[in-house]
């Protein structure tokens, strides 16, 4: 509940490399400390607001919902940005322009990473 999701810290130490999607970006640096795992950041484009609201909205999110989660995501992308150079030393980032970049960008890059090792 609550959009928070985690790992277990044995989880974690596998004998197997970890890609970790969109991790929490002010649990980065924890991350990035643990062998094995890779991090990719999933940035939104600038104009993100313009696209995000109208989905909370056809979704049926109240105002006050949509306040705190767009205050989350401002926190996100802030920690984001501070994460940058931990997150492209370990893995990258992804630009999300729209619906289609998972597939056609991200997903490709994960399957480039997990038949290259």
């Amino acid at each position: 509940g609550g959009n928070e999701y985690g790992f277990t810290e044995e989880s974690l130490h596998p004998k197997d490399k970890h890609i970790l999607v969109n991790a929490w970006p002010a649990l980065v640096p924890q991350f990035c400390s643990l062998p094995h795992v890779s991090t990719v950041g999933m940035c939104p484009p600038t104009d993100w607001e313009h696209l995000l609201i109208p989905r909370m909205r056809a979704r049926g999110d109240t105002p006050n919902v949509i306040a705190r989660r767009l205050n989350v995501i401002r926190q996100d992308i802030h920690d984001l940005a501070i994460n940058t150079p931990l997150i492209e030393k370990r893995g990258t980032i992804f630009i999300i322009e729209n619906d289609t970049t998972v597939h056609q960008t991200l997903i490709p890059w994960i399957l480039h990473q997990t038949s290259s090792k």
